[in-house]
């Protein structure tokens, strides 16, 4: 019997770790793991697209 596995929740979470300067097979790892447990790993590209927020947000005015 065949499994097909979807793409799509590697490349987002790629697209996303370039962004943070992870590597290629960290993210990869992230996702695999995340889909052995069950779940869709899409969480893992939500995850590392908040961090990269969280960096570029630049700190509210008056914030200490």
């Amino acid at each position: 019997m065949c499994q097909v596995t979807e793409l799509r929740p590697y490349a987002s979470a790629r697209k996303q770790g370039l962004r943070l300067g992870l590597p290629q097979a960290t993210v990869v790892r992230m996702v695999a793991r995340e889909r052995a447990s069950g779940l869709s790993g899409n969480g893992v590209a939500g995850e590392l697209r908040q961090q990269a927020m969280q960096q570029r947000t630049p700190p509210a005015p008056g914030a200490a």
